[in-house]
This record gives C-alpha cells, structure tokens and sequence, in this order.
C-alpha cells in the first residue's frame, strides 16, 4: 500500500520557467499548489522546463518516493523529473529519471510513482540524499515544434 503526503509549502508553490532560448513555455497555475499546466512548443533537440527550490533544505527521509499525476493533450511527450538535494560546491547537485508519456495521458492522466532509489546523478555519481532535499524541476523535451500542454497534479511524496 502506498501512503501519499501531498507536497507543501515552497517546494509545492513558486514554479519558475526555463527555455533553451527558441522554444516556449508558458505557466498556467494548477488547480492547487501541488500542481501546474504549461503550454510548450519544443522544437527539435530543445527543452523547457518548470522549477522549484527552496532556500533550506527540507527533510523528506521518512518518505521513499515521489509520485504526481501527469496530463498531456497528446501520448508519447518526452519528460525528465530532476530532484535537488544540498550537496555539492553550489549547494545543489540533480538526480533525474526520464519518461514519455503514455497513451493514457491525453485523456485521464497517469499516476507516476518514483522511489528515490530510481534517481540517477546527472553529475555522475552519488545517490540522492533525500535528508537534505532541495527542490525539483520537470523539463519538457525535445518536441516536433507542435504545440503540447501538460499538466503536473497532486505532487506527492510516498511511503511503501
């Protein structure tokens, strides 16, 4: 049985956009603050992404996992969920786990549910310290050019 602790305060709110300069994004407030939508037009080989820090880290070693809900108007949008943790010589190293989209996402959404164990250093090496926790980011990836919404709901941290 998985218990679900929605996500609060900071980590769940203040979503900040990024773009790799020629594709788009656009912010749209989810229906609450674990949540949001985006309008994206990724061209080839391009990204965008959606983040979240906070300035201390939080604790999250009583939980094993992250889980969320993800809508996109069309299957197959290739995604990576990046979460941060407090080490590192700027005080914020990323461990992401990459996806696509499922054909179950353009109608009623998919659950994701990631243990922390399914994180990968993107520098390398180390595993992520969920003790000293961060923030995230969702990154959108490379598109065809179209348009794509998606819809990231009910951030959740897990117990088994």
């Amino acid at each position: 049985v998985l218990t679900k602790i929605p996500v609060s305060g900071d980590i769940a709110g203040n979503w900040v956009t990024y773009d790799d300069g020629d594709s788009k994004i656009t912010l749209k407030p989810g229906e609450n603050s674990s949540g949001f939508c985006v309008d994206t037009n990724v061209l080839p080989g391009g990204w965008v992404s959606v983040e979240t820090l906070y300035d201390e880290p939080q604790d999250w070693s009583e939980y094993q996992g992250i889980s969320f809900s993800i809508t996109a108007d069309h299957d197959e949008v290739p995604y990576s969920l990046v979460l941060y943790d407090a080490q590192g010589s700027e005080g914020k190293t990323g461990y992401g786990v990459s996806r696509i989209t499922g054909p179950g996402a353009d109608s009623d959404g998919e659950e994701i549910s990631i243990p922390w164990s399914s994180f990968e250093s993107l520098e390398g090496a180390g595993e992520f310290q969920p003790d000293i926790a961060r923030g995230l980011f969702f990154a959108i990836e490379t598109g065809d050019g179209e348009p794509v919404r998606i819809c990231i709901s009910g951030i959740s941290l897990t117990r088994a």
